[in-house]
């Protein structure tokens, strides 16, 4: 009895810990099914936009692909962006790049309607699981901190050979 509870307070300890980590790092961990072509939520992070818990709840809960893929488009990434969504969130265009190299990402903007139409960045990555090519590990994060920061630092270069430029010209 006392060994057992001891393994229960220390396998829900260790489950606290990876809690805290993963929710550091990311929004939402899923699993894409391609047989029965579902989302199934692993993980949902505190900060997980409010559209995307909607149709995921809780760990557990399963959605259709296409129709999360398209309330997506409809909810929440830029306008700019969602042709790009729509292209690399479909399974025939990433799947071919994963066989080649085992992982695929990019990154995207969206316009959560809690962030009062503010531009955030989103890193979706996809990864095969092991020899299992029918479900993908997507993991989902807010990247928009390191995204403005590498927006800031281009556009100080890109001012710097500007005006060395000048100085050249003159």
């Amino acid at each position: 009895g006392v060994a057992y509870s001891v393994d229960i307070s220390r396998e829900k300890r260790r489950e606290e810990i990876l809690n805290i980590i993963t929710s550091q790092e990311y929004d939402l961990i899923a699993l894409i099914h391609l047989k029965d072509e579902t989302v199934e939520a692993y993980f949902l992070g505190e900060t997980l936009p409010a559209h995307y818990r909607s149709l995921l709840p809780a760990p557990g809960a399963v959605y259709d692909l296409h129709a999360f893929r398209r309330r997506a488009v409809e909810q929440s990434i830029h306008p700019a962006d969602r042709e790009a969504y729509s292209l690399y969130s479909d399974p025939d265009h990433y799947r071919p790049l994963m066989d080649q190299g085992q992982a695929f990402q990019f990154t995207l903007r969206e316009c959560p309607p809690e962030y009062g139409g503010a531009v955030r960045y989103r890193r979706f990555q996809h990864f095969y699981l092991g020899g299992d090519r029918d479900t993908i590990l997507v993991v989902e994060s807010d990247v928009t901190e390191a995204s403005l920061r590498q927006l800031k630092e281009l556009e100080k270069a890109k001012a710097e050979t500007d005006r060395i430029r000048d100085i050249m010209d003159s």
